[in-house]
């Protein structure tokens, strides 16, 4: 009889029986489990202190990357949670989920708000903003590099111009103390029409941040929101 190699015999055929790699598969978790063990690993104490209290504003919350954030976020002891996107679908999606405690909360208190806005327009800015949050989380982006490449001009209007216009907005915003941009490290020398529309959003979050500056030294200027960007 030929020799086994991985579950199949000299000629490739596979044979009967579980191999090392089924075996790895039978005993792993769940992605329903997994995300429950993840999500109640608990969040470092000065992360949790930061959050304690706070409403968080998530943008692009039915994506990829926004549900990720969601799961991170609600493991923090927030007052209110605010998840913001322009897909119906995505956003009933994240909270079915949260609402079935596959994403568990540090706390039952946590407020959890769905809003359906496009932040293109100024009314769903204006209106985003009412919901007097705390601390703003950027990500609603269009992401795929490819995609975008034949259609430069909806990917500008998207993840520049609508990025530029919400980041005054909230700057503007009494409420609003933090505002966090995610970005992308194929902003750093731009290759794609992507990478180019998430380099001038880290520009214009740049110069945003030296008019801030400026704009304190002048006697009785009040706290100014602070903006940062982070690279996912």
């Amino acid at each position: 009889r030929p020799p086994t190699v991985n579950g199949r015999d000299g000629n490739g055929h596979r044979q009967n029986g579980p191999t090392g790699d089924d075996r790895r598969e039978e005993g792993r978790p769940s992605g329903a489990f997994q995300r429950r063990k993840e999500n109640l690993e608990a969040a470092p104490a000065p992360l949790q202190e930061a959050a304690r209290g706070q409403t968080v504003l998530l943008t692009g919350a039915g994506g990829t990357i926004g549900e990720a954030l969601a799961r991170r976020l609600c493991r923090l002891p927030l007052q209110r949670l605010l998840l913001l996107d322009t897909s119906e679908h995505g956003l009933v999606r994240l909270k079915d989920q949260i609402d079935r405690q596959d994403l568990p909360s540090a706390g039952p208190d946590l407020q959890v708000d769905c809003l359906l806005k496009d932040l293109r327009r100024a009314s769903d800015r204006k209106q985003s903003l009412r919901e007097n949050p705390s601390i703003v989380i950027h990500a609603a982006a269009y992401k795929h590099v490819p995609f975008l490449e034949s259609r430069p001009i909806v990917a500008a209007e998207n993840n520049l111009l609508a990025t530029v216009d919400w980041l005054r907005a909230c700057g503007h915003a009494r409420p609003v103390e933090k505002f966090v941009f995610v970005s992308t490290d194929k902003a750093i020398r731009p290759s794609s029409v992507m990478g180019e529309t998430k380099a001038g959003a880290e520009k214009a979050l740049r110069l945003f941040r030296g008019q801030i500056r400026q704009d304190e030294t002048e006697p009785g200027s009040g706290p100014r929101m602070k903006a940062t960007t982070v690279r996912l």
